[in-house]
């Protein structure tokens, strides 16, 4: 979930750096500075929640893969004490 929210976000963050880059110049509005600033801590802050995200699926899988669950189930138990009498 926290994958998605990190796409989400940078997707968002990628979408509002350019409408300040495209208000900079075509409307010379804004804050000097502000603009590469605020797009750069917003797309690294998304990019950071997707691979926090990546993590928590790998340390998930790990979790479910120790604990020493069988590779298969058996459908019935044959007594194979018969055989080796």
């Amino acid at each position: 979930m926290i994958t998605y929210c990190g796409i989400i976000i940078s997707f968002l963050s990628f979408s509002y750096g350019c409408f300040i880059i495209i208000n900079k110049i075509f409307y010379n509005q804004g804050v000097p500075g502000y603009s590469s600033m605020m797009s750069v801590i917003l797309f690294l802050g998304g990019l950071n929640f997707i691979f926090i995200g990546i993590i928590g699926e790998y340390v998930g899988r790990i979790f479910l893969e120790v604990k020493n669950r069988p590779l298969y189930i058996t459908e019935k138990i044959i007594n194979t004490s018969k055989n080796k009498e």
